[in-house]
């Protein structure tokens, strides 16, 4: 009798260890899905998330990238450069503008401005002449919207291609997440900081700006700078661009 009420107490014992074991795994999988889709929402810019919608995306960012290292061979060439020149002008190396020229890699932020810059070339300037025609209206869907791979960076380009020497951008920066731009990316344009949503803080040399929702900036004169989201929450902010005749 004894021996049977012990069996019957390990057997329900196995059954919880089964039981408990089962929850965690199948929590497990739930918080990994869950971490899965917000990554691919996170990275691709997405609202909502479904296998075809993510294949489309990769196809559309692909072929940003194709255009974006086309354009920039085509700048390198008008110029009469060899990949030697450019490396030394922009400070990138001749292997990664080779990559990027073919398409075999996704350029950051920060080498985009590089390059601009190398060109005398707003960032703006050379992802239009990538990406636009000519026109005075700019639908929303057919407005260029880039990602820095590297942090997620969402670069939209709102104003249309028109004579008028200004570009309008909206940019979505992570939560937690840093761009820092050469001051060739600011050589040739004056520039507007307009926070629309959250917080920024804008290093500008060695002068910080914390900046929330509704503050406008005016850069300075030439110098290394970087955005710097350190809340919670995605920052959203628009840069002008005035070009410089």
């Amino acid at each position: 009798m004894e021996i049977g009420l012990k069996i019957e107490k390990y057997q329900w014992i196995v059954l919880q260890l089964d039981c408990a074991i089962g929850v965690s795994v199948l929590a497990t999988w739930i918080c990994a899905k869950r971490y899965y889709e917000q990554s691919w929402r996170w990275f691709f810019g997405l609202r909502e998330w479904n296998s075809s919608t993510i294949l489309l995306r990769m196809s559309q960012l692909d072929d940003i990238d194709r255009r974006i290292g086309t354009r920039i061979r085509i700048e390198r060439e008008s110029r009469g450069w060899s990949l030697t020149e450019l490396a030394e002008r922009s400070n990138v190396s001749r292997a990664m503008i080779h990559k990027v020229e073919r398409g075999e890699s996704s350029p950051t932020a920060t080498l985009l401005a590089k390059l601009s810059g190398a060109f005398s070339l707003s960032m703006s300037a050379l992802m239009a002449r990538a990406e636009m025609h000519q026109g005075r209206f700019l639908k929303r869907g057919d407005q260029p919207v880039w990602i820095d791979p590297q942090t997620g960076y969402e670069r939209r380009h709102v104003s249309p291609k028109s004579d008028l020497p200004l570009d309008l951008v909206r940019v979505e920066l992570p939560a937690g997440t840093e761009v820092p731009m050469p001051a060739s990316a600011f050589a040739f344009m004056r520039q507007l900081i307009w926070v629309l949503e959250g917080e920024l803080v804008f290093f500008e040399g060695d002068t910080s700006h914390g900046m929330s929702a509704g503050d406008c900036l005016e850069l300075g004169p030439p110098t290394d700078c970087v955005f710097r989201n350190e809340s919670e929450r995605p920052c959203i902010y628009a840069v002008i661009l005035l070009r410089n005749s």
